[in-house]
């Protein structure tokens, strides 16, 4: 016990004696940057410093690539507190901890860095500019579709400057004002694919083309074909940023604010409606998964497009249908809708006149509808313009050419809506428009008087029909709203048979037409024999089982030839 005194004492006045002599003098071993200031006062190791009193110059190099550059940092030092941290060592905390302080100089010499300070972000922007100057972007994999083959480009990896360590190496330099080159560090950025991976992503690809991809949700559709598709892929899933794009861009056209309900009924008809409407918030996580295993069931089925619902979470309107009206107008129970693109510009005038002349319209419980009566007077005393209508076994200009794809879009809306169909006539020959979203046959011709579209009203309440013409995609929508009693309509069974190919071209003169010019009046269309099934239950029963039959007539295509009169 006395010898642990003794010793303990003999440490105390040690200390105390080392102390006294470097009063007022930085311990030894204690050095600056490199700089020994052993027994200097402040003043002295200020003046020590002094000399030093200049940035260093750094420079950056590499050797693959061969580099070397200059990079000029707005440095301040500050040669006061440096001293004063160096001033420090041996002279802070407990007795135990200033003790082992000056042990450890004399054994460690412990080499403080200079306080200083910078603008960090221009030194971070300096380094951005390097990282832009030096680094090489990759170069990503590609897959390309010709002749319905798979062409892979393997891509070719990047070089990229990694900006936080050389950060960490710039700063360290400044602290001891180190003028030793910095060693960039780089790094590969991986891109470009192996001969295997080449191979699995070739054929991964590859049972993809010809197929597609197609999301919906209440009556919003996304087809996605193979090219779309191909961005996506990797040799054993999907690039995870394509994908969050695709779903960001999906979910840019999805997502909606709830719509409250609107209904101002004049005269017998409704002026102003808009049905109240959920709001969409794409699920993007759960659509993401959707996706992913989309693609994957491309690849491994025969099937030639995979279906995907995309989830969304609802927010019902403040605002319902059947709050702003007592006809029993509800709900959606039925939409058709039909494409025109090519028509000529007075057959997308008719199209327009006549749907919206009908849209708005009530069919009463119980009644009978007649398009041609709903319609009215279709000629150029009542707006409509000449465009090709088939009369008489012909293709002729006649006021109101269009019409028929307004009866056709209406039999659609009405065969969704499961309403009986008490009248209907396909047309004399196919007609092009009325295939483009659909099988041949479900299409309605009508010419007044004798030739009508007739829909009966089964339902417990009124049927509001509300008509959208866009002329841009050149697309005709129906939408009947009413009261859902549970019906489940059915279009089944469709087939074709007895084809038979269009007649040669007729080529007429005509002295009204240049000599030399060309015009096509008649279009080239094959005949065939169409049928589907309708079938519509409630609960079980049965309400509606029918077949519609359409027969249409091979065509020739009509040129007239301009002759000298």
């Amino acid at each position: 016990m006395k010898t642990l005194f003794w010793t303990f004492l003999f440490l105390a006045i040690l200390t105390a004696v080392y102390t006294i002599y470097f009063f007022n003098k930085i311990f030894p071993g204690v050095q600056l940057a490199g700089i020994n200031l052993s027994g200097k006062t402040k003043e002295q190791a200020l003046k020590l410093l002094l000399p030093e009193n200049k940035p260093p110059g750094l420079t950056l190099v590499a050797d693959d690539p061969k580099i070397q550059m200059s990079l000029d940092v707005e440095v301040n030092y500050n040669y006061e507190q440096s001293v004063e941290a160096a001033y420090a060592v041996g002279r802070t905390g407990s007795f135990e901890d200033r003790l082992l302080a000056k042990v450890s100089s004399l054994v460690q010499k412990p080499n403080l860095p200079y306080a200083y300070s910078l603008r960090q972000e221009a030194l971070d922007k300096s380094l951005a500019d390097i990282a832009d100057q030096i680094g090489v972007p990759p170069t990503e994999p590609t897959l390309i579709i010709e002749k319905n083959a798979i062409i892979v480009n393997k891509g070719k990896d990047g070089i990229e400057v990694d900006q936080v360590k050389l950060r960490e190496q710039v700063l360290e330099s400044l602290k001891y004002k180190n003028s030793n080159s910095i060693s960039i560090p780089l790094k590969k950025t991986k891109a470009q694919l192996s001969d295997t991976e080449a191979e699995e992503i070739k054929v991964r690809a590859q049972n993809i083309v010809g197929k597609s991809l197609q999301l919906s949700v209440d009556y919003k559709d996304f087809t996605y074909k193979a090219a779309d598709i191909l961005p996506l892929l990797t040799p054993n899933g999907v690039k995870e940023e394509k994908l969050a794009s695709l779903i960001n861009n999906i979910a840019s056209s999805v997502d909606t604010e709830p719509q409250n309900a609107r209904l101002v009924f004049e005269d017998g008809k409704v002026k102003e409606f808009a049905p109240g409407k959920d709001g969409l918030e794409t699920n993007k996580v759960e659509l993401g998964n959707r996706l992913k295993a989309g693609v994957e069931n491309l690849i491994v089925s025969e099937a030639k497009a995979t279906k995907v619902e995309i989830p969304v979470n609802r927010k019902e309107p403040q605002v319902g249908t059947s709050e702003v009206n007592n006809l029993g107008i509800k709900e959606l129970i039925g939409r058709g809708t039909s494409l025109f693109a090519g028509s000529i510009p007075g057959r997308v005038h008719n199209v327009t006149l006549a749907a919206s002349r009908l849209n708005g319209l009530l069919i009463k419980p119980g009644e009978t509808f007649s398009f041609n009566n709903a319609l009215g007077d279709v000629s150029a005393y009542t707006g409509y313009q000449q465009a090709y209508v088939i009369k008489d076994g012909k293709t002729v200009l006649g006021d109101g050419g269009g019409v028929c794809q307004v009866s056709t879009t209406l039999f659609r809306a009405a065969l969704n809506a499961g309403l009986p169909i008490t009248e209907r006539h396909p047309h004399a020959y196919r007609v092009h428009y009325y295939e483009e979203d659909t099988k041949p046959g479900i299409d309605a011709t009508v010419y007044s008087p004798g030739t009508d579209l007739r829909i009966q009203n089964d339902t417990p309440a009124n049927i509001l029909i509300q008509t959208s013409t866009d002329t841009k995609k050149m697309a005709l929508v129906f939408e009947l709203y009413g009261t859902s009693d549970g019906r489940v309509s059915q279009i089944l069974n469709h087939r074709i048979w007895d084809v038979v190919s269009a007649p040669p071209p007729l080529y007429q003169d005509d002295p009204t037409l240049a000599p030399g010019v060309i015009k096509q009046v008649d279009f080239a269309a094959p005949g065939t024999k169409a049928a589907f099934d309708y079938k519509v239950t409630r609960n079980g029963e049965v309400l509606q089982n029918r077949t519609f039959y359409s027969n249409y007539r091979s065509w020739q295509a009509i040129y007239l030839r301009g002759v000298t009169p």
